[in-house]
């Protein structure tokens, strides 16, 4: 009986490295974390180990450091030679972005630098804490969300039940149970009346209201009408879509260029 596997294939379709790792990596910085048995490591583009599988817990690299784990259990940062650059002390941490990363002790979250000293102290609550996008990193303080610039300033003070990332200068954000568009300076672009909406990616975002879905543009219009049940935020020139019991591959003009059988699965991000 043959075993299942991950390798990789290139933008033509052909196997660029064979089925012999376990399962799926992205290539980031020119690496891949990826799995051996039951370890994870780092491979490069030739497939080669840069990083012997020996962590249970492995991200992807971003500005240079990936969060790891040995034991599953404490959480630091490595470098692309695999040593700890920061110690493993965290209970979860994030990838970096704008210099620090986002990181929980204690059950509360904070930001680190790279070299693993303390830039904002253990103070938000919350599943989460957002990266830094533009300067800003959406957070939780007693049960609501705002945004704190890279001091820990309040820069949008909590006010919302959910938030979601910066992206093209806008930030959904979610109030009473609706979401819409919010500016760096903490005012409202678009007003909170979607039941679901997503980040703009080159102008358009996924949104839902009424139990429709379709894309919205930054001011809140709708770019493509709402005719789907569910609707993904665009990767490149493509979104998926979902209509009654079957997916589909939608184009930025709303047209449908693919469309799936009843009831099957789809790749996501969308390829074809």
């Amino acid at each position: 009986m043959g075993h299942s596997g991950t390798g990789f294939i290139d933008r033509n379709g052909e196997i660029s490295l064979p089925m012999r790792f376990k399962g799926i990596g992205h290539f980031h910085e020119g690496l891949c974390a990826i799995g051996r048995d039951l370890q994870l490591g780092v491979i490069d583009h030739i497939g080669q180990w840069v990083i012997e599988p020996r962590f249970l817990i492995l991200s992807s690299f971003a500005q240079g450091l990936a969060f790891a784990s040995v034991d599953g259990i404490s959480i630091g940062y490595i470098d692309r030679l695999g040593n700890f650059v920061v110690e493993p002390r965290f209970e979860t941490a994030h990838r970096f972005s704008d210099g620090l990363a986002a990181v929980r002790r204690r059950s509360l979250w904070g930001y680190i630098r790279g070299c693993g000293s303390i830039a904002i102290a253990f103070q938000f609550d919350g599943p989460c804490a957002y990266p830094f996008v533009a300067g800003l990193a959406g957070v939780c303080s007693d049960g609501s969300w705002g945004f704190i610039d890279s001091l820990g300033n309040w820069v949008v003070r909590p006010q919302f039940e959910a938030v979601q990332n910066f992206a093209e200068g806008l930030a959904p954000v979610c109030k009473e149970n609706k979401w819409g568009f919010l500016t760096p300076n903490g005012e409202i672009a678009v007003p909170c009346k979607y039941d679901k909406l997503g980040v703009l990616d080159c102008g358009m975002a996924p949104a839902k209201v009424a139990g429709r879905a379709g894309y919205v543009s930054r001011w809140g219009d709708w770019a493509i009408e709402p005719r789907f049940e569910d609707c993904y935020r665009f990767v490149g020139d493509l979104a998926v879509a979902v209509t009654g019991n079957r997916y589909c591959y939608l184009r930025r003009d709303g047209e449908v260029v693919w469309s799936s059988e009843p009831l099957a699965s789809v790749q996501y991000p969308p390829v074809l």
